[in-house]
């Protein structure tokens, strides 16, 4: 670095001088850069020089990425077992919970009934309990009477001379064979008048009254009116009449066994058996009903099947359990910027989504098959009568879809926090929707097909109805669904898995484009109709991308930053990075004007040159980092980094670039080690030079000894260094460090430094900083950034040379000598500032026109004893008041016309 000072812009003055001088400087072709020597500068320092970007490597290979980020990937979910663990537990405790309420439901149903029925192989006859007689009713039929309550209208007989209401409805039968009608249906259910009615001998009747209503629909749909909706209108049965032949009529008997537990049915079979008699013209004066016997049995088992009853409304939560977990683990990548920071340096996001949908679908897939393993343990019927073939078609397709889904979501969060939350309660939310709503839905007949299309396409719901389906066919010791009864009518797993398959696939591209083109805080986004352009199809025509003019001079800058802008006009040679009239305006938000953050910039950086970005908050110089980069996408200008457009061949411009962030951007679960294994894959390094190459990087930043150590117990200064080491893995030929020596001690600072001042010779740097010391020590070239534009660039000497207030001297003066000593250096120096005086000590500030060096040390020298004078100093002015000045509101360039 003894020659840093030694560097002279051609054509830039290094001292002030007239205007016209400075304005021949501007107006120059030929500006290029050279040592002491007189040797081309941008060559002097690197170990290889780069003269086509055919040079570089700049493949990526699928392969390559695929490897780095499967192992990153891998590890770190290892790390995560705790996590992972919790996630596979939960389903499983759910499992066991279920076991242990069906455990308890049939301990109570042994201690309240007996457990088994003992075997009955001579049952004996018996009047159920609708009926109100009395023991002597069997032997004496002569009698009719009353039972409490008042005669009711609405008591049902079919013996037309026993009611009036009886004869209209055998009539009404009677009326119905003559006509040929094909069917005519009667539904009993209970009546709301009065609690008893007349009770007689030979025509029974029930405790509570009937009433009888003639209804106009098909078996089907009366079917479905009293046993899938008997909570709405609570139907004991009905009977349906057909007509065979002229002389014969069919009837088939419905009875709601949920309702009354098979005690409608011997009154119901009586009033059938009326109807027929009074039908047929039968001259039978009375009928009695002598009792209901059921047939022999053997001993039987009283169970409760709860865990078939409580499945759906269970699984369907089990099943999306992993959600969240999908979601958080996407999004604390994206929340980290860590995403971000492995596209930057070379990753293809296809690698990416394909290595993350391995990963979470790996995840759902052991935690549900573990669930399976356990359920069928646990002789749940749910999985052990249906096929294990549609539950395993159910369990795969489903997991496709949940990751897909997740995929999805993750579009529109940018913190894990808030994406997890909200995953649970979509988890939560639509299976009660799904248990108390949406339940009601599939298992009506009357629900149209367009509606179940609809409420299939919400992932839950599905689910939900992939669950019911096996759930019913289990129910009620039902066979379950078997290979060749899964794609009837009733079942339709077919149907379900198709649209499990269509919204994965629509989920998926969804969440691809959505991730294209949605604006975000990070990532350059596409037009929103990408895919129907010509490019997106067969590549970019260069030849038809827009091309950027650098204008060759910007109203209100100085001379040196337009002589940067005519010596990009006028390149000789390719250079590492050109920036090309770059524009970056942030968008108007909440209220707020949009801001200007870097405005037509025109900048070029040699190889082998590290440049400086200096200026206060705000200025543009991470904006400026980030568009090169490719975190921000400009709004108008481009930049190349060795003739590479940004806007077309960052793809190639990421494999030989380098960043390190303001923020330390890493894995908090890996270790040094393992961040410097996987950028170097993607990289394309492997085998012997690989190992090398991060064993170098660790010994090069001091974390050598500490490579094993998970990148979380990593203090702030190291995670800085091993932010560096990452940015400088894969021999990078630009690299971009924004603020790198944030939060390091001096010994740390300094070793950094002395780490980029040794691969500065291998590649160009960037650099931003707030430390001038650091500026000086690093930067071959400045540039000070005000309010999003350059306002001066060169070497530091140069800088100091043309924008520093002047010289800085300094004496130390006897006690009580120090008057004396003032006047004469006012008369020595009458320009002379006086900037602070104390203890004898005197600093003086003298502008530089007119002041020759030589005769103050012959003065001061000449006049030491005189004045008292002990110990006297000059310099130049710092790098810092240099900055303070040209960044101050009120600065104007001494050097511009």
């Amino acid at each position: 670095m003894e020659d840093r000072d030694t560097i002279e812009p051609i054509g830039i003055p290094s001292n002030s001088g007239s205007n016209n001088n400075n304005n021949n400087n501007v107006n120059s072709a030929n500006i290029s850069y050279v040592d002491s020597n007189g040797n081309p500068l941008s060559y002097a320092k690197t170990d290889e020089t780069i003269t086509s970007s055919s040079q570089l490597d700049t493949e990526r290979k699928f392969r390559n990425q695929f490897n780095a980020l499967f192992r990153k990937s891998a590890t770190y979910q290892w790390r995560q077992y705790k996590t992972n663990l919790c996630q596979i537990i939960i389903p499983v405790l759910l499992i066991l919970l279920l076991f242990v309420l069906q455990i308890v439901v049939d301990n109570f149903i042994k201690d309240q009934q007996g457990y088994r029925y003992p075997p009955d192989f001579s049952p004996q006859p018996s009047v159920p309990a609708l009926y109100k007689y009395n023991e002597t009713s069997l032997k004496e039929t002569s009698s009719c009477f009353k039972s409490m309550g008042t005669y009711n209208e609405s008591m049902f007989y079919l013996d037309s001379t026993s009611s009036k209401l009886g004869s209209n409805i055998s009539q009404s039968i009677q009326s119905s064979i003559m006509s040929k009608e094909e069917s005519l249906n009667l539904i009993f259910g209970q009546s709301f008048i009065g609690r008893y009615g007349t009770y007689c001998q030979d025509t029974p009747s029930t405790i509570d009254p009937f009433s009888v209503e003639k209804l106009d629909m098909n078996l089907e749909t009366l079917n479905d009116l009293t046993f899938n909706q008997w909570k709405e209108y609570s139907l004991l049965g009905g009977y349906n009449f057909k007509v065979v032949d002229k002389d014969t009529f069919e009837v088939s008997l419905l009875y709601n066994r949920t309702l009354t537990f098979y005690k409608d049915l011997p009154t119901l079979l009586h009033l059938v058996s009326k109807a027929y008699v009074s039908l047929t013209g039968t001259n039978i004066t009375k009928i009695i009903y002598d009792g209901l016997r059921d047939f022999p049995h053997d001993e039987k088992l009283v169970s409760f099947d709860l865990i078939t009853i409580l499945g759906p409304t269970l699984y369907v939560f089990i099943f999306q359990l992993p959600l969240p977990v999908i979601l958080r683990l996407i999004l604390y990548e994206k929340e980290n910027k860590l995403r971000e920071i492995m596209k930057m340096m070379g990753l293809q996001m296809k690698t990416y989504w394909l290595v993350t949908y391995i990963f979470s679908y790996i995840l759902y897939f052991c935690s549900i098959m573990l669930v399976w393993a356990l359920a069928a343990l646990f002789r749940f019927k749910f999985f052990t009568l249906n096929s294990g073939l549609a539950i395993f078609l159910l369990i795969f397709f489903w997991g496709h879809l949940l990751v897909c889904f997740a995929f999805f979501l993750s579009v529109f969060f940018s913190r894990s926090d808030s994406g997890t939350v909200l995953g649970y309660i979509w988890v939560f939310g639509t299976g009660i929707l799904s248990s108390n709503v949406i339940k009601s839905f599939f298992d009506s007949k009357f629900t149209p097909s367009s509606s179940i299309f609809v409420i299939s396409m919400i992932p839950s719901f599905v689910l939900y109805r992939a669950l019911s389906v096996l759930k019913n066919e289990v129910a009620f010791d039902g066979p379950g669904i078997q290979i060749d009864t899964m794609n009837i009518d009733r079942i339709q797993v077919g149907s379900i898995l198709a649209f499990m398959i269509v919204e994965a696939v629509i989920f998926l591209v969804l969440a691809l484009y959505l991730e294209e083109v949605l604006p975000s805080d990070y990532g350059v986004k596409r037009h929103p109709l990408f895919f129907l352009q010509k490019s997106f199809w067969k590549g970019k025509d260069e030849s038809k991308i827009e091309k950027v003019q650098v204008k060759p001079v910007l109203e209100g800058e100085g001379p040196d930053v337009q002589a940067e802008r005519t010596r990009i006009l006028n390149l000789p040679n390719l250079m590492a990075l050109e920036v090309l009239d770059l524009n970056k305006v942030y968008p108007a938000q909440a209220g707020a004007p949009e801001k200007l953050a870097v405005k037509s910039l025109a900048l070029a950086v040699d190889q082998g040159i590290c440049f400086g970005f200096l200026g206060p908050n705000g200025a543009g110089k991470s904006t400026t980092i980030s568009c090169v980069s490719g975190l921000f996408q400009p709004t108008k200008g481009t930049a190349r980094v060795f003739g590479m457009d940004i806007r077309t061949d960052f793809d190639k411009i990421s494999m030989v670039l380098g960043v390190c962030p303001q923020d330390n951007i890493l894995w908090e679960d890996l270790t040094g080690e393992e961040h410097l294994l996987f950028y170097g894959r993607l990289k394309n390094l492997k085998g012997k030079e690989l190992e090398t190459a991060v064993k170098e990087g660790l010994k090069a930043v001091n974390l050598h000894n500490e490579s094993s150590k998970r990148a979380g117990e990593y203090s702030g200064g190291m995670k800085r260094r091993l932010s560096v080491a990452n940015s400088f893995m894969g021999n990078p030929k630009l690299v971009c460090l924004d603020e790198p020596s944030t939060g390091l001690d001096v010994a740390s600072r300094k070793q950094l430094w002395d780490i980029i001042n040794f691969y500065k010779r291998k590649c160009a740097i960037l650099l931003t900083t707030h430390a001038m010391e650091e500026a000086e020590h690093l930067s071959d070239r400045l540039g000070i950034f005000v309010s999003g534009a350059l306002r001066c660039i060169g070497t530091t000497s140069e800088l100091k040379s043309r924008y520093g207030n002047g010289y800085k001297i300094m004496i130390s003066i006897e006690q009580g000598h120090e008057e004396p000593a003032h006047q004469f250096m006012m008369k020595l120096l009458p320009k002379a500032t006086v900037l602070n005086s104390l203890a004898g000590i005197t600093n003086y500030e003298v502008p530089k026109e007119g002041v020759e060096l030589s005769s103050i040390f012959n003065a001061l020298e000449s006049n030491r004893e005189a004045i008292r004078l002990k110990d006297w100093g000059i310099s130049n002015s710092t790098l810092e008041e240099v900055f303070l000045k040209v960044t101050s509101d009120n600065f104007k360039d001494p050097h511009q016309a």
